[in-house]
Protein backbone atom coordinates (compact mmCIF):
# COMPACT_ATOMS: atom_id res chain seq x y z
CA UNK A 1 0.00 0.00 0.00
CA UNK A 2 1.36 3.34 -0.73
CA UNK A 3 1.40 6.51 1.57
CA UNK A 4 -1.33 8.31 -0.40
CA UNK A 5 -3.77 5.39 -0.20
CA UNK A 6 -3.36 5.08 3.69
CA UNK A 7 -6.71 6.88 4.82
CA UNK A 8 -6.70 9.54 7.35
CA UNK A 9 -8.21 10.12 10.55
CA UNK A 10 -9.23 12.49 12.68
CA UNK A 11 -8.31 12.32 16.31
CA UNK A 12 -11.35 10.22 17.03
CA UNK A 13 -11.29 8.00 13.73
CA UNK A 14 -8.00 6.93 14.94
CA UNK A 15 -8.22 6.26 18.49
CA UNK A 16 -11.08 3.63 17.08
CA UNK A 17 -9.34 2.79 14.36
CA UNK A 18 -6.08 2.20 17.35
CA UNK A 19 -8.72 0.76 19.99
CA UNK A 20 -10.86 -1.60 18.09
CA UNK A 21 -9.11 -2.03 14.81
CA UNK A 22 -11.19 -2.20 11.01
CA UNK A 23 -14.03 -4.18 10.40
CA UNK A 24 -15.38 -5.72 7.18
CA UNK A 25 -18.75 -5.83 6.38
CA UNK A 26 -19.52 -8.94 8.20
CA UNK A 27 -18.22 -7.72 11.39
CA UNK A 28 -14.88 -9.44 11.05
CA UNK A 29 -11.47 -7.41 11.84
CA UNK A 30 -9.20 -6.94 9.04
CA UNK A 31 -6.52 -4.84 10.36
CA UNK A 32 -5.34 -4.38 14.12
CA UNK A 33 -2.69 -2.72 15.66
CA UNK A 34 -1.27 -4.83 18.64
CA UNK A 35 -0.69 -2.61 21.65
CA UNK A 36 1.95 -3.12 24.56
CA UNK A 37 0.02 -2.45 27.93
CA UNK A 38 3.07 -1.94 29.53
CA UNK A 39 4.54 0.91 27.54
CA UNK A 40 0.80 2.00 26.10
CA UNK A 41 2.20 1.81 22.71
CA UNK A 42 0.70 0.53 18.98
CA UNK A 43 2.46 -1.23 16.84
CA UNK A 44 1.75 -1.54 13.03
CA UNK A 45 2.10 -5.38 12.79
CA UNK A 46 2.36 -8.35 15.30
CA UNK A 47 5.92 -8.44 14.22
CA UNK A 48 7.25 -5.47 15.34
CA UNK A 49 5.15 -5.84 18.62
CA UNK A 50 6.65 -9.33 19.04
CA UNK A 51 10.50 -8.02 18.53
CA UNK A 52 9.14 -5.36 21.23
CA UNK A 53 7.96 -7.52 23.68
CA UNK A 54 11.55 -9.75 23.53
CA UNK A 55 13.59 -6.54 23.15
CA UNK A 56 11.82 -4.64 26.17
CA UNK A 57 9.92 -7.19 28.50
CA UNK A 58 10.25 -10.40 29.83
CA UNK A 59 8.95 -14.13 30.18
CA UNK A 60 9.05 -17.05 32.22
CA UNK A 61 11.38 -19.44 31.15
CA UNK A 62 9.96 -21.91 33.76
CA UNK A 63 6.52 -21.81 32.79
CA UNK A 64 7.90 -22.25 29.20
CA UNK A 65 5.25 -23.61 26.88
CA UNK A 66 2.41 -23.18 28.99
CA UNK A 67 1.87 -20.04 28.86
CA UNK A 68 4.80 -18.83 26.10
CA UNK A 69 3.05 -15.44 25.30
CA UNK A 70 2.82 -14.09 28.91
CA UNK A 71 5.25 -11.16 29.42
CA UNK A 72 6.26 -9.42 32.37
CA UNK A 73 7.16 -5.75 32.55
CA UNK A 74 10.80 -6.18 33.88
CA UNK A 75 12.92 -8.09 36.00
CA UNK A 76 11.18 -7.22 39.63
CA UNK A 77 7.29 -7.96 38.02
CA UNK A 78 9.13 -11.45 37.04
CA UNK A 79 10.94 -11.92 40.15
CA UNK A 80 7.77 -11.49 42.00
CA UNK A 81 5.69 -14.13 39.29
CA UNK A 82 8.76 -16.24 40.24
CA UNK A 83 8.20 -16.15 43.96
CA UNK A 84 4.53 -16.55 43.77
CA UNK A 85 4.70 -19.47 41.28
CA UNK A 86 7.83 -21.23 41.26
CA UNK A 87 10.79 -22.46 43.54
CA UNK A 88 13.89 -20.19 43.59
CA UNK A 89 17.20 -21.02 44.97
CA UNK A 90 18.21 -18.62 47.55
CA UNK A 91 21.82 -19.16 47.15
CA UNK A 92 23.60 -15.75 46.83
CA UNK A 93 25.79 -16.69 43.69
CA UNK A 94 22.37 -17.89 42.56
CA UNK A 95 20.27 -14.76 43.44
CA UNK A 96 23.04 -12.64 42.13
CA UNK A 97 22.63 -14.87 38.68
CA UNK A 98 19.16 -14.19 38.47
CA UNK A 99 16.77 -16.36 36.86
CA UNK A 100 18.05 -19.39 39.12
CA UNK A 101 14.07 -20.51 39.49
CA UNK A 102 12.43 -24.39 38.90
CA UNK A 103 9.37 -25.84 38.20
CA UNK A 104 9.08 -27.99 41.38
CA UNK A 105 10.66 -28.25 44.58
CA UNK A 106 11.89 -31.45 43.38
CA UNK A 107 14.02 -29.67 40.81
CA UNK A 108 15.15 -27.31 43.42
CA UNK A 109 16.44 -29.55 45.74
CA UNK A 110 18.24 -31.66 43.28
CA UNK A 111 19.71 -28.43 41.86
CA UNK A 112 20.71 -27.88 45.85
CA UNK A 113 22.36 -30.97 45.91
CA UNK A 114 24.19 -30.79 42.93
CA UNK A 115 25.39 -27.01 43.61
CA UNK A 116 26.78 -27.78 46.84
CA UNK A 117 29.92 -28.96 45.38
CA UNK A 118 30.53 -25.69 43.67
CA UNK A 119 29.94 -23.75 45.97
CA UNK A 120 32.37 -24.83 48.23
Amino acid sequence: MLVEELPLYNFEELQSHLDEGEVNRDGEIILFHPRCNFCEMYFFDMANFVKHMKKHHETCHACGKDHPHRYYRDYETLSMHFERSHFVCKHAQCVEQKFVVFRTNEEREMHNVGARFSWG
